[in-house]
């Protein structure tokens, strides 16, 4: 499967590794790792057997990502995770001590690939876990998009936590929330050993993760100030802390239609929340309609709207109610943006998956 996936088969070694597992046949890692490194060893600094081994060591990490990430956007459980993730932990490890042995090079590729396993774990609800491989990777210097997804997912960790912490998704949205997220964990002082005991306790300390989660995101933002989904979170963290005024000046400049991106849609989305916020329903009603001829929003929107219609207009609602019971729900392919968003899911699989390729050893 790895030679496949090398070769550039990415799709036939994903459908094979499926296959394999399906068939109750996990994949001997520990052995095939085993025989790479000793090929290694065996290698001269230089030569050609030593890069081919090398790339297959960078193959290990990447086949099972290739699997875990775009599948864990959608579900958050999967009898194929248990075996994969272990595969991939191993692969970083041996990636890992070959860095330290011989192969300094691999460090920003092993990076990356914690990154990922940071998102797979965010994908499955396991914020204290993801928050633990954030806290103790080494990111090599100079590197400025490795360091803008490590912290924009340090930043989610904080903002999904506030969630789990306030014992769902935000405020007074009405927006669709997934009914079951994975296992869940907040990290600091809101875990289970810190026992959050009371309502105000709660309300204080997910203010307090709000406001670390925008930090990180504004450390994005200074490094690389273009980054669509840093603005976007931004803005949500602003709009969950009441500050709708400053969430719609961040969210102008994203909402571009038709919109070509998630980030995009809910950029729209988000935005007739705050016009809601403010009171000014017009506009709202105009922000959630517009999101609700997007497929990616429109579940979302639509229950938006129904919120706002129902208070005077009973009529007008029970409209958006049919309107909402006949569409069809999102596919495998395009799930509800709220529902990824609020999970601290990414649907942009690319933003790991593409620079690891593009560290394979050529």
């Amino acid at each position: 499967m790895i030679d496949l996936y090398l070769a550039g088969d990415y799709a036939v070694a994903t459908r094979a590794i499926d296959a394999s597992l399906q068939q109750e046949r996990e994949p001997d890692v520990s052995a095939a790792l085993a025989r790479i490194r000793q090929d290694l060893g065996a290698s001269r600094a230089d030569s050609d057997e030593r890069r081919q081994s090398v790339r297959r060591l960078q193959g290990a990490v990447l086949v099972p990502l290739e699997s875990l990430l775009p599948v864990s956007v959608r579900v958050a459980d999967d009898p194929r995770f248990p075996p994969l993730e272990q595969a991939l932990r191993q692969g970083i490890d041996a990636v890992a001590a070959v860095e330290r042995s011989t192969e300094p090079a691999l460090g920003a590729f092993r990076a990356w690939a914690q990154v990922g396993l940071m998102q797979f774990l965010l994908n499955t609800g396991r914020v204290a876990e993801a928050e633990q491989v954030g806290q103790g990777m080494r990111l090599p210097r100079q590197l400025p998009d490795l360091q803008a997804e490590h912290d924009l997912l340090r930043g989610v960790v904080r903002e999904r936590t506030a969630r789990i912490v306030t014992g769902g998704a935000s405020g007074g949205q009405t927006f669709v929330v997934p009914e079951a997220v994975g296992a869940q964990g907040a990290i600091g002082s809101g875990s289970a050993a810190g026992g959050v005991t009371g309502r105000v306790d709660r309300a204080v300390l997910a203010r307090r993760y709000w406001a670390s989660a925008a930090r990180w995101y504004e450390r994005v933002l200074d490094a690389r100030p273009s980054h669509p989904e840093a603005r976007l979170r931004l803005a949500r963290t602003w709009l969950d802390r009441g500050e709708a005024d400053r969430a719609l000046t961040m969210l102008a400049p994203l909402v571009t239609p038709p919109c070509a991106s998630s980030v995009c849609a809910l950029a729209v989305l988000f935005t007739g929340e705050a016009y809601e916020r403010r009171g000014e329903v017009g506009r709202a009603a105009e922000s959630y309609r517009a999101a609700s001829a997007d497929a990616r929003t429109r579940q979302s929107a639509v229950l938006a709207l129904l919120g706002l219609s129902l208070p005077d207009d009973a009529e007008q609602g029970l409209v958006l109610a049919r309107t909402l019971a006949g569409s069809s729900a999102p596919t495998d392919d395009l799930p509800d943006a709220w529902s990824v968003y609020v999970g601290g899911r990414r649907d942009d699989v690319e933003a790991v998956l593409g620079p690891l390729r593009r560290g394979l050893r050529p």
